[in-house]
């Protein structure tokens, strides 16, 4: 299927960005975790450094949705290709069940079932050397 192609497309993408340094969200992550110094400031540092180079905000209304978006190693495969796998599961059941796709719904099942999951991986360690 289509949606299997673009799956393979983003695994290879990811493997592709790893393989430079330039574009590894390690390095942006480490980064901003240098100024922390308690639990607390490390997982501050680490959603504001995630939330800057994704959704730029708590909700769609702000206007900057994706404003300053990046594609590094690490957020293709835990945030981009998260979103697709909702737009694909949205997509064919609005097929299936004959009826248009709710672009609130969408957008709620986004932010719930991918975007939010990428924040909440604050443990994850990226790597900052390339593979």
């Amino acid at each position: 299927t289509q949606a299997a192609i673009l799956v393979d497309i983003l695994a290879d993408t990811e493997l592709i960005l790893a393989s430079d340094r330039r574009f590894l969200l390690g390095n942006w992550i480490t980064d901003a975790l240098q100024f922390a110094q308690t639990e607390t400031d490390i997982h501050f540092y680490n959603f504001n450094a995630k939330l800057q180079i994704s959704i730029w905000g708590n909700n769609y209304t702000l206007g900057l949705f994706d404003y300053a978006n990046k594609f590094w190693a690490g957020m293709i495969q835990d945030y981009y290709a998260q979103r697709w796998y909702v737009f694909f599961d949205v997509v064919m059941k609005s097929l299936i069940e004959g009826h248009p796709i709710d672009p609130k719904h969408l957008g709620e099942r986004l932010f719930l079932e991918a975007e939010l999951l990428f924040f909440m991986l604050d443990t994850k360690k990226y790597p900052t050397t390339t593979t």
